[in-house]
């Protein structure tokens, strides 16, 4: 029976020092892992937020291209000052019989029938009426995390030039339409979170 008790009583615990070690241990090997899901995640988030930047750009450039093919306008232009595409509708629906032949009459209206601008941070499609009142009022966009920055714009290049001639107060007067041309857009994609970089698209679409 001796034996055991003295057996037992040799026995000793675990030495502060050793404890210590192993906190130390147990922190290094702790902070280690965690910088390592921390960075797992950050760049987890990136890469959606980039992948959202790509799909919102694919996405406006597709609503712009739809509207350009889609529409009957016979006449588009390029306003500097408001950044804005300007689309005209100048030849009447319907020919009126004139010396035997039918003719069409074109008017030299200066309110735009649609309008395509950056207001915002988004790109705005409106369309109009002959007054200039709004019937239509669409923005291409979908995700709200998600702007376009102030450098962004719009530009326009002519490529087929035609003359028409209207009748205002019973004067002739020649307008010069562009129906043909080339849009060149040149946006860039912000995202709410400042650490990810801005997406560039540079983009041209034919009309």
């Amino acid at each position: 029976m001796k034996p055991f008790v003295k057996r037992i009583s040799n026995e000793r615990g675990v030495t502060l020092v050793e404890l210590m070690a192993t906190i130390t241990i147990i922190s290094i090997i702790g902070g280690s892992m965690y910088g390592l899901l921390s960075l797992g995640l950050r760049t987890y988030e990136s890469i959606n937020i980039e992948a959202r930047l790509r799909d919102e750009a694919d996405y406006v450039v597709t609503m712009i291209m739809n509207e350009l093919y889609s529409s009957d306008y016979d006449d588009v232009r390029y306003d500097a000052n408001q950044q804005s595409l300007q689309f005209f509708q100048r030849k009447s629906e319907m020919p009126i019989l004139q010396n035997d032949d039918l003719h069409y009459v074109y008017t030299n209206n200066t309110i735009p029938s649609a309008q395509l601008f950056i207001a915002d941070g988004e790109v705005v499609f409106e369309k109009m009426d002959a007054e200039g009142k709004v019937l239509k009022h669409v923005t291409f966009g979908t995700d709200t995390d998600i702007q376009l920055g102030a450098d962004s714009q719009f530009n326009m290049l002519c490529t087929s030039k035609s003359t028409v001639f209207t009748y205002v107060q019973n004067k002739v007067e020649p307008v010069t339409m562009c129906s043909n041309g080339i849009v060149e857009l040149q946006f860039i994609f912000k995202a709410a979170n400042e650490r990810i970089q801005p997406l560039n698209v540079k983009s041209e679409i034919g009309f």
